[in-house]
């Protein structure tokens, strides 16, 4: 403590008055902070005789405490979110203590961001304490917009803290910085590519399709659905929920898969559209897309295969080897490929098939295709009239 006298203290105390002593004290910012007592020591003499007549000790002593000037610089907690999208509004609070023991006058709390603020604006939410008292915490609240390009990138925040003592009036504000970092992100959009599926298949077939979603920013995008349409084909795509991606990540791609079914397909050549429902996975704004166009499907009506042109020699006689030829035209749309050919004859067991025709084989749409067999009749085959049955695998 400084204690500086006043310069009107009187020098000389007439008889029968009562004067004021008036002192001037200065608390350092050192001093502890305690309850300190003062003590008041008058010398005097008597203006005749010279003689001592100082006063004894004023009794009772004044008291003063000594309190710890307000702090509000103690940041207790700060949240905002780790990632935003460019274009999107986010809330900021922070929680400030006054570590001090004298209540804080706050003037202001602002809010900033590296780069001087480029691209972001931030305003006030109203709720903003006047006050806060020796050891008491306050939430500060702000809004934030990052409304232009120049904020993308990773921001680092601040406050600054404009207070003062409401005992001595002193300012007792601070700058409190790198409290955190906030993501900008830039917002993309879907497209859809590298569509692929099986084709052409046949009515009644099952097969898969997928196609790719690509994200053109730098913020993830949630797909919340997908779908594959042939429209007007009546086949029906069905994705595979439990497998499909449920983000696409920013600057990223990923697969959809898909089961088709074509029960009671029409057929032709199908388009194929993709749409998905998707947010941006930041501020949840809507980054729906589709239906686009991707690809096509060939739906052809199945392989029928049916007995066209039979040759074979007849009458033979016991134990003649003669040759069979039977032509298989394929009527359907799509090819049939065939495994087996087999050529039976009703009756007795007395003839012998040898089949001369190498498996596999592939009948085109609208193509035919000849099978041969050499065929024995046994030296003592019974007479008689066979008919042959010809089995197709």
């Amino acid at each position: 403590l400084t204690i500086l006298a006043s310069g009107l203290n009187p020098s000389t105390i007439a008889g029968g008055t009562t004067p004021t002593y008036s002192y001037s004290v200065t608390v350092s910012d050192t001093a502890l902070p305690t309850t300190r007592t003062a003590a008041f020591a008058l010398t005097a003499s008597d203006a005749n005789t010279t003689l001592d007549c100082s006063p004894g000790s004023i009794d009772p002593p004044g008291t003063v405490s000594i309190l710890k000037h307000a702090a509000p610089t103690l940041v207790i907690t700060f949240e905002q979110p780790a990632a935003v999208t460019l274009g999107q509004t986010f809330q900021v609070t922070a929680t400030i203590r006054n570590t001090g023991e004298v209540t804080a006058n706050i003037i202001d709390v602002a809010l900033s961001y590296d780069n001087g603020n480029a691209g972001l604006s931030i305003s006030d939410n109203g709720v903003h304490p006047a006050t806060l008292a020796g050891g008491s915490t306050g939430t500060f609240g702000f809004w934030v917009t990052a409304a232009g390009a120049p904020a993308v990138g990773n921001r680092v925040a601040s406050l600054v803290v404009s207070a003062t003592d409401s005992l001595s009036d002193k300012s007792v504000g601070a700058t409190l910085g790198n409290l955190g970092t906030v993501a900008v992100q830039s917002a993309g959009t879907l497209s859809f590519s590298a569509f692929s599926a099986t084709s052409p298949v046949s009515v009644g077939q099952s097969f898969q399709a997928q196609y790719r979603i690509s994200n053109s920013g730098q913020a993830a995008i949630n797909v919340n659905s997908v779908t594959l349409a042939l429209t007007g084909s009546g086949a029906t795509a069905t994705p595979r929920t439990a497998s499909n991606p449920t983000v696409v990540p920013g600057l990223g791609n990923a697969t959809f898969t898909f089961d088709v079914a074509t029960p009671s397909a029409l057929t032709g050549t199908w388009s194929a559209t993709a749409s998905a429902v998707a947010t941006d996975a930041n501020s949840g704004a809507s980054r729906n897309a589709g239906p686009t166009a991707v690809g096509s499907v060939l739906i052809q009506s199945p392989a029928l295969l049916a007995l066209s042109t039979v040759t074979s020699e007849s009458p033979v006689s016991q134990g003649q080897t003669f040759t069979i030829s039977v032509q298989v035209d394929n009527e359907g749309q799509s090819a049939a490929n065939v495994s087996a050919a087999a050529l039976s004859y009703s009756g007795l067991q007395d003839l012998s098939v040898v089949n001369n025709t190498s498996f596999p084989v592939s009948i085109a749409a609208g193509g035919t295709r000849t099978f041969t067999y050499s065929v024995t009749a046994g030296g003592s085959a019974a007479a008689g009239t066979r008919t042959f049955d010809l089995a197709v695998t």
